[in-house]
């Protein structure tokens, strides 16, 4: 696991994330344990960390001209966004481009994007969290 903080934190609150599902099922990545999808671990995380307006923005990172970095799955909210991509070098990939301008953590095919400044607190309640979901 690699967690890469690149900017000063601010604080979050508690809200529950609604569910947002296309209608269709998307397959965990190679290497994500329990079925795990980018959607599941957004609602999961929603139980601990304020994540209003969600939605499934997929079709912003999943054209072929994103190659072999295209996300699986991406739900953004208001605050964080969760990538589901092919395997953890394309979630390293994202992370180093992403990290320049955002706050970001990586678990294996998984990619954390806040779009604001995570107080440690709320930075480490989410991260660990997504350690005991996806390992």
């Amino acid at each position: 696991m690699t967690r890469s903080l690149t900017v000063s934190l601010a604080v979050v609150g508690a809200l529950a994330l609604t569910a947002c599902g296309t209608g269709e099922d998307t397959a965990a990545s190679a290497g994500s344990g329990g079925g795990m999808t980018a959607q599941t671990l957004a609602t999961d995380l929603a139980t601990i960390a304020e994540m209003p307006n969600p939605r499934d923005t997929t079709h912003s990172c999943s054209s072929k001209d994103m190659g072999v970095h295209a996300c699986e799955q991406m739900i953004t909210t208001d605050t964080l966004s969760v990538y589901q991509l092919r395997d953890s070098a394309s979630a390293e990939h994202w992370s180093e481009t992403l990290a320049q301008r955002h706050t970001v953590a990586t678990f294996g095919p998984f990619l954390l994007q806040w779009q604001y400044e995570p107080s440690p607190d709320a930075f480490a309640e989410i991260t660990n969290r997504t350690e005991e979901l996806v390992g």
